[in-house]
């Protein structure tokens, strides 16, 4: 592999310095502006138009793990698309896919009733 040399002034260093410190000041301010849009529930159910869901948005649907998610996307085949680390699925075709391995979705979650009576 072939080795690239050059050299570099001291007012090239501070002029590449100035411009890295803009762009990370910039890039901190985008941070801070997303960081304070208030963020969903947790215990929200998803709404019924959303037409891609998150793994929580499947993890609440059905009242089950993330585990369980994980495993029906890629050994029962879930229908799902992944772009970069970021997973999403179809509302529309996860319900036909639960709907044909009789799969029902949760309305709520309800409290155990104790029976220590």
């Amino acid at each position: 592999m072939p080795t690239i040399t050059f050299s570099l002034t001291d007012e090239d260093v501070e002029r590449i310095a100035k411009r890295l410190a803009t762009k990370l000041t910039d890039a901190l301010k985008q941070v801070v502006a997303v960081s304070t849009i208030p963020a969903e529930h947790p215990k929200q159910p998803p709404s019924p138009t959303k037409e891609w869901l998150t793994n929580r948005d499947i993890q609440q649907m059905f009242q089950v793990s993330r585990q369980m998610v994980w495993r029906w996307a890629n050994e029962m085949g879930m229908p799902c698309r992944r772009v970069g680390g970021i997973v999403r699925y179809p509302a529309s075709k996860v319900q036909e896919w639960a709907e044909k391995r009789s799969i029902t979705m949760q309305k709520e979650s309800k409290p155990q009733e104790s029976s220590d009576e």
